[in-house]
């Protein structure tokens, strides 16, 4: 094929892709997920993770319009009953509101020993309460650690308390 012939193939797909974004604009604007939209907890969050036993750690949380849920936390850990050091993944999952203020979640992350081999799966499901001012939340959840067939490694209560991120003033 010439050159010339793969620039008007990729002009002949681009109205394709407008479509395609229009379309999404037009599912958004119908309100196709009108709860979620509506809710003070879109948005990204500094969390705290507080359990029973040791101490508390840091994570981020990113709460979509669309009912996503994407979590960072620290990247190493060690669990107990694990080989060693575990390298921790970004976690992913949904969230569902409850109303404007509160809403329940579950998500998952993957853990892998030092060598890259997966160690654990981690699903966490819990629910979010968005204080009055919209600034802050908390929440209760329980995650469960599974080994790579499924089989339930530990389940444990967890608590959780987070701030919303917000845009930094630039400096003078």
């Amino acid at each position: 094929m010439r050159p010339t012939s793969h620039i008007f193939s990729m002009l002949a797909v681009l109205p394709l892709g407008l479509l395609n974004v229009s379309q999404i604009s037009s599912a958004i604007e119908k309100n196709v997920i009108p709860e979620a939209k509506k809710s003070g907890l879109v948005g990204s969050w500094w969390m705290t993770f507080i359990e029973e036993e040791g101490p508390p750690t840091c994570a981020l949380f990113t709460l979509g319009a669309d009912g996503t849920l994407i979590t960072s936390e620290h990247p190493v850990v060690t669990p107990p009953g694990a080989p060693g050091v575990i390298f921790t993944s970004s976690g992913h999952g949904v969230w569902n509101p409850i109303d404007s203020a509160e809403a329940n979640f579950t998500y998952m992350g993957l853990g892998s020993d030092g060598e890259g081999k997966l160690f654990a799966i981690v699903t966490f499901s819990g629910s979010l309460t968005l204080d009055s001012a919209r600034q802050s939340l908390s929440g209760e959840f329980t995650a469960t650690i599974a080994d790579p067939d499924g089989a339930t490694l530990a389940t444990f209560p967890m608590r959780t308390k987070g701030t919303r991120i917000v845009v930094a003033s630039p400096a003078d």
